[in-house]
């Protein structure tokens, strides 16, 4: 998880939230600046880049020394619209979170509101739709990347097989997929991701 977040305490609660998750622990990569950030995902997009060390999602606030209100999201998700975003904000800056959802967030939380349940279950949600994404009807078993097939069980419960891929690398495989189905619609992939 990269966290853009310039206020240390701030930044402390969440990666605390996140490490010490029942749902996880997450890895998180924590940098003060959107333009440090911004760097982060463009080595993201790297070919020489380790599986281990790819970035399921982002949480980002939108207020940073180097970048303010919106702009930090339209940054932040021109550099990686295949990677989902969570939105960090204080509660006075509500209304420009929701934008940020209206132009392809996946979600937004308020700072004063985040805890040790709330925040990994969103960031959980988040990443895990992909997989939820692939027992929708409308997915074919040809458009599932090679790693994961999906059965059902007598109890016709969904099974995920991976292979030798994390489950976030292969989630982050179909949010790429429902991207370019979506025509890099950002808004539309979310959508269609629920």
């Amino acid at each position: 998880i990269l966290l853009i977040q310039d206020d240390p305490t701030d930044a402390g609660a969440v990666r605390e939230a996140l490490i010490r998750s029942s749902d996880g622990p997450f890895q998180v990569e924590w940098v003060r600046r959107c333009f440090d950030g911004l760097g982060r995902l463009v080595l993201e997009g790297s070919e020489t880049k380790e599986k281990a060390d790819r970035i399921a999602a982002v949480l980002v606030d939108l207020f940073l020394p180097d970048s303010q209100g919106i702009e930090t999201f339209n940054l932040v998700f021109r550099a990686a619209p295949q990677i989902p975003i969570l939105v960090l904000s204080s509660s006075q800056d509500e209304a420009v979170a929701k934008l940020a959802v209206r132009q392809g967030a996946q979600d937004y939380l308020l700072k004063g509101r985040l805890d040790g349940y709330m925040l990994p279950k969103a960031v959980g949600n988040m990443v895990e739709r992909a997989v939820v994404l692939a027992k929708s009807e409308w997915i074919e078993e040809i458009n599932l990347p090679p790693y994961i097939r999906h059965t059902t069980t007598p109890s016709d419960k969904l099974v995920f097989s991976v292979g030798s891929t994390t489950v976030a690398e292969a989630e982050r495989e179909l949010i790429i997929k429902t991207l370019e189905r979506a025509g890099n619609n950002k808004a539309e992939a979310a959508r269609q991701l629920g």
